[in-house]
């Protein structure tokens, strides 16, 4: 569950490359609606962070991070980049 309540999606078994990362492997146990901050930080540990998505998607063959700046020549959905001037 996430600080505002929600509980992540999860299907299937972990990927090759969350297993690598540590991540997936723990959901919630029998029990869960007792656990304590203890329980919950053990349990937010595993669970893929901003970077363990980066790399999970970099390894499935699409990482936003690869796109170079430059190459970005259009506004997107949410503008540009910090550091690239509109043309």
């Amino acid at each position: 569950m996430t600080d505002d309540g929600a509980v992540p999606l999860r299907i299937g078994d972990p990927t090759d490359i969350e297993s690598e990362l540590g991540v997936g492997h723990r959901w919630l146990e029998e029990g869960w609606q007792e656990w304590q901050e203890p329980e919950w930080d053990a349990w937010l540990a595993e669970m893929p962070q901003e970077d363990h998505v980066m790399r999970i998607a970099q390894n499935w063959g699409i990482c936003p991070l690869d796109v170079p700046d430059d190459s970005i020549t259009a506004p997107g959905i949410y503008g540009f980049p910090t550091d690239v001037e509109p043309r």
